[in-house]
């Protein structure tokens, strides 16, 4: 509650995850990671640099191709600790 009431200032988490089904996001300073799978087969991740696209709409991972594949690791290192039973999409 101290971010939301104006308290501390600053970012509450380093990094922001989910994961749904076949669509998932994981953000990481201003670096975000999208997975869509129902946009089509094979889409694999899109990034995002939300300090200047906030609205996360233009996919940035043919300009930053270190930063796709750092995020990306994050996210399969995150991926494998928290999966419970069965399996969960990860690439």
């Amino acid at each position: 509650m101290p971010y939301l009431l104006g308290e501390e200032e600053g970012r509450p988490h380093n990094t922001l995850w989910w994961r749904m089904g076949e669509e998932a996001a994981f953000r990481s300073g201003d670096g975000k990671l999208v997975r869509d799978r129902s946009a089509g087969p094979g889409l694999g991740w899109q990034l995002f640099n939300l300090a200047d696209d906030l609205g996360a709409t233009r996919d940035r991972r043919g300009e930053h191709p270190e930063l796709l594949e750092r995020l990306a690791e994050s996210w399969n290192l995150m991926d494998a600790e928290t999966k419970v039973g069965g399996s969960s999409p990860s690439e």
